[in-house]
């Protein structure tokens, strides 16, 4: 009866089942938690490389905008100056159409006379 009992270990303090539960339970704690450390370092460190990279597209964009303006508004003094060379800016569309209709209008009205 006495050869199934399991003596007492006597290399370390003696625990309680409880203790010995809530010592597992405190690694098994601190363990996830480094782990979660290590992950929220992990997406701060790409977050910081994220907004390094939205920064520099939205620099990249806005010097492109700027160029595109300045190409535009270069464009424009451009055609400008050649209309001005050539005679003049060009008739607006209603008016060339007018111009169009007149004779059209000066031949129907000799034909009713």
């Amino acid at each position: 009866m006495f050869s199934t009992l399991v003596p007492p270990r006597l290399d370390g303090p003696r625990l309680e089942p409880a203790q010995v539960v809530v010592d597992e339970v405190r690694a098994a704690q601190e363990g996830a938690s480094r782990r979660w450390e290590t992950e929220v370092r992990s997406l701060k460190e790409l977050q910081g490389k994220n907004q390094k990279r939205l920064f520099l597209l939205e620099q990249e964009r806005d010097q492109l905008r700027d160029k595109l303006k300045r190409a535009s508004t270069s464009s424009e003094k451009s055609s400008a100056q050649l209309r001005e060379a050539i005679g003049g800016a060009p008739a607006p569309r209603a008016e060339r159409r007018s111009r169009a209709r007149r004779p059209a209008l000066w031949s129907k009205s000799r034909r009713t006379c």
